[in-house]
């Protein structure tokens, strides 16, 4: 019986040591988790802001050449330029009015 009781004394020494590492290893799982996620997320939020600058640089281009496009067109045709205005302020105060 004695030894029954020493077995089963040391079978929970060994429990108990093989539930601290369980415990260290999922606490280092988790930070280790924790790190990685995070640099994950940095890593998506640069890419995010490289993406977003490519498209501010592209629809400041586009519209530097939009505007080009036009002063040219108002160049060629003046007159025509001006009667559009015109007409258009006209449309919009007759429905800014009502």
């Amino acid at each position: 019986m004695a030894s029954t009781i020493r077995n089963a004394e040391e079978d929970m020494a060994a429990l108990r040591a093989d539930l601290a590492t369980l415990q260290h290893d999922v606490a280092a799982l988790v930070k280790n988790a924790a790190s990685g996620l995070r640099n994950d997320g940095v890593g998506a939020l640069n890419n995010i802001d490289g993406i977003a600058r490519q498209m501010l640089d592209r629809a400041a281009s586009q519209g530097e050449s939009a505007a080009k496009a036009v002063g040219s067109k108002i160049e060629e045709k003046p007159v025509l330029t001006l009667l559009i205005l015109l007409a258009a302020s006209y449309a919009a105060g007759r429905l800014l009015t009502r």
